[in-house]
């Protein structure tokens, strides 16, 4: 999707190739079959430190910590083309709000361990914990801004 995003902001010129597998993308991109991709760093950040592959910016809003010598989306030129990779935990709707609370403030005081945060940084991740609320409201406005991606893009399940 960003890379839509990318190609409406930027006016550039690029055929969108699916893959089922992410190990195929990654292939085709190591034996340059594709020239670029927007991949997730997480997977990846070993073959950008080892040179295999080479990262042109991140497009998160400040440079990984993992990846220091890696400009931003920003730095490169384009400001309006923040996008950050996020993982949250969720359960089904309808759980007690008791344990969502417990599960809550376990997932959160694990998030500040040093040794998770350092873990985490080292494959290019950043804990940012919070509240239940606050997630769901995140997720609300990724599907909000996505959606206007789709909807521009004219992107169409069939």
């Amino acid at each position: 999707m960003i890379g839509e995003q990318f190609k409406q902001q930027t006016g550039t010129r690029a055929q969108h190739v699916p893959y089922a597998q992410f190990s195929q993308a990654i292939g085709d991109l190591l034996n340059g079959t594709n020239a670029f991709q927007f991949i997730t760093i997480l997977p990846v950040v070993d073959l950008i430190k080892t040179g295999k592959l080479r990262a042109l910016a991140v497009t998160g809003p400040k440079r990984v910590p993992a990846l220091p010598d890696v400009p931003t989306i920003v730095e490169a030129g384009y400001p309006s083309l923040v996008v950050e990779d996020w993982t949250g935990f969720a359960v089904k709707h309808g759980t007690p709000k008791e344990a969502v609370t417990q599960l809550n403030a376990a997932i959160n005081k694990a998030l500040q361990r040093p040794s998770v945060r350092e873990a985490l940084g080292k494959i290019g991740a950043e804990a940012a914990g919070g509240t239940s609320e606050q997630f769901g409201r995140m997720v609300g406005d990724q599907i909000t801004h996505w959606h206007q991606v789709i909807s521009d893009a004219g992107i169409k399940v069939e």
